[in-house]
């Protein structure tokens, strides 16, 4: 089935597509409330600012998916395979996540207040500034993700897993943590021994007329230029925000010829040396470049600099997708 088939189906008042193929569907700004779409497969779907709220997707494949802005407030996703899906700013207010799996899920300043998470899998999610008041969490496996200022008022964590989870900025009022595993949890800025120097002190790295901050940085550069794409490194951008203008800097702003047509995308470096303000910093931009159709892919600086062919292989693999 296509996107284009189940519009129409569902302008005529059809709700069931239990188990529908819309693998890579554009449903772009659709809106599909109270739909079945249950076991449905949408891995890599765009489903970009839709309206599914209220929708069944139990069980649903939406690994990849493109859920950017959308409605999913108190729709019901248990057990649904939701992993490195972009849910940026996605509303989830009451839904049910019983058991998803949310893996590596971007959910950066996504609205998950009373939603139900047991059990669910959160495990390197990017939860910043996600609010969670009153969401139920017993029981769910919050390992090594990021819930830097987030908003856990209220919320019910007992038996909760955030082992080496960033809680720096959180906010825990009246929260449940009884019996919850805190072990390695980051609660202020870590001290940084790595030795690099800080930018300001920094010996800029120059090639082919190019200016670099680090060697890494050439290294991936170099990469870049092997496989042949257009881009532009430490390139000065401008940033309309809420708060005014602003400029910032992506490492590597990358044009790419795909199976999809162009497609323009930001590789960025993660520096070891960041404070968490820094680091805070950077999603928020990087909220801001995706708002604009820009999206932004975040790569390891210990990866970058041991293997950067396979990192810029990495990034233009999920480019074209």
């Amino acid at each position: 089935m296509n996107a284009g088939e189940l519009l129409k189906r569902y302008r005529a008042n059809e709700r069931d597509f239990q188990g529908a193929n819309l693998e890579g569907a554009n449903l772009l700004r659709a809106q599909l409330s109270r739909i079945n779409l249950s076991c449905a497969r949408l891995s890599s779907a765009n489903l970009f600012l839709a309206n599914l709220s209220r929708s069944n997707l139990n069980g649903a494949d939406l690994i990849k998916a493109d859920l950017f802005n959308v409605n999913l407030s108190r729709a019901s996703l248990s057990g649904a395979e939701l992993i490195f899906a972009n849910l940026i700013q996605a509303d989830l207010s009451g839904a049910s996540l019983i058991f998803a799996n949310l893996a590596q899920v971007n959910l950066s300043g996504a609205n998950l207040s009373e939603a139900d998470l047991t059990q669910a899998n959160l495990s390197g999610a990017n939860l910043i500034q996600a609010d969670f008041t009153g969401a139920n969490l017993s029981g769910a496996n919050l390992s090594r993700s990021n819930l830097a200022y987030a908003r856990l008022t209220k919320a019910d964590l007992h038996n909760a897993d955030l082992t080496d989870a960033n809680l720096a900025g959180a906010d825990f009022t009246d929260a449940q943590l009884d019996k919850a595993n805190l072990g390695g949890t980051v609660i202020a800025p870590p001290a940084v021994d790595r030795c690099m120097k800080s930018l300001s002190q920094q010996q800029f790295v120059r090639w082919e007329h190019l200016t670099f901050r680090s060697n890494t940085e050439l290294e991936i550069a170099k990469a870049l230029d092997k496989v042949g794409v257009l881009y532009f490194p430490n390139s000065l951008a401008r940033l309309s925000t809420s708060e005014g203008h602003q400029n910032t800097e992506p490492d590597f702003l990358v044009c790419c010829n795909t199976d999809r047509g162009l497609r323009w995308g930001i590789l960025e470096i993660d520096n070891p040396e960041s404070t968490l303000e820094q680091q805070y910093q950077q999603h928020v931009q990087q909220i801001l470049f995706e708002q604009k159709g820009v999206r932004v892919y975040r790569f390891e600086w210990s990866r970058c600099d041991r293997e950067p062919d396979l990192v810029v292989q990495e990034f233009i693999a999920l480019l074209s997708q």
